[in-house]
């Protein structure tokens, strides 16, 4: 029927419209349904014509206009829900049913942190995306308010006999290998983490060079071989500097 036309089925109740189905085609068709107006009164807009190049009034009815003046709360969490979706593997739809719902709680969550971002001032460029407001949100699920969980390390070779130089070989290589890694701090944890005052313990590392201080509060940026386990970042820890103690300490 060609683009700006439309085909509408309605049950009519007592002389008035109440429900209605329309199919309005613009780029692609679009389907829609309403219990309060069909196609209304239709209005003229303009659309680029790609073959013939210029822009042409085609009809758009009552109700798309109506739907677009008022969308933006159903539309827009759904958007952001699908934007990271909780994957699971499961098909039952009750545990679908539960990941979404934990899915639009983080999304309300983030949609207030936006607008008391906003009430305070906070600048753009350091407020959170929703990809890191999630990240943030998982991280401190898992590490604030509780114990430094010990990290893993990789399985060791097994101790090897005189006679079998093939493993001592393998044992010594990968010792040396071990050696040559240099240790990377993880990036600055979020408040939450970082002032609970649960297990941030201090350790040494055994790297040949130390590392940078990572205390915003340390003007010099000294290098240290002290870190916290919890935050795993590098922080200076000595007679004349604590940086250790005002890193975690909330002013």
């Amino acid at each position: 029927m060609g683009r700006g036309t439309s085909f509408e089925i309605k049950s009519i109740k007592n002389n008035d419209c109440s429900v209605g189905i329309l199919k309005w085609y613009d780029n692609k068709p679009v389907n829609i349904a309403s219990n309060f107006i069909s196609s209304g009164n239709s209005v003229k807009i303009k659309r680029w014509d790609k073959k013939n190049k210029q822009y042409a009034e085609i009809e758009r009815p009552e109700i798309i206009s109506l739907y677009n003046k008022s969308m933006g709360g159903v539309d827009k969490i759904d958007q952001l829900i699908i934007t990271y979706r909780t994957f699971i593997k499961s098909k039952k739809w009750t545990l679908r049913l539960i990941t979404n719902a934990f899915d639009m709680v983080v999304a309300n969550c983030w949609l207030q942190y936006l607008e008391d971002a906003n009430l305070l001032k906070v600048q753009k460029n350091k407020t959170l995306e929703l990809l890191h407001f999630r990240l943030q949100l998982v991280n401190e699920l898992i590490y604030c308010g509780k114990s430094a969980t010990p990290k893993r390390k990789g399985r060791l070779l097994n101790n090897a006999s005189p006679k079998s130089g093939q493993n001592l070989s393998r044992s010594s290589d990968s010792e040396v290998t071990r050696q040559k890694l240099n240790r990377t701090d993880s990036a600055i944890p979020s408040d939450a983490i970082r002032y609970d005052t649960i297990d941030h313990i201090p350790a040494v590392d055994r790297l040949k060079n130390p590392t940078k201080c990572k205390n915003p509060e340390c003007s010099i940026k000294h290098r240290t071989h002290t870190f916290c386990e919890k935050c795993d970042v590098h922080l200076c820890l000595s007679s004349d500097r604590n940086c250790f103690k005002e890193f975690h300490t909330k002013k």
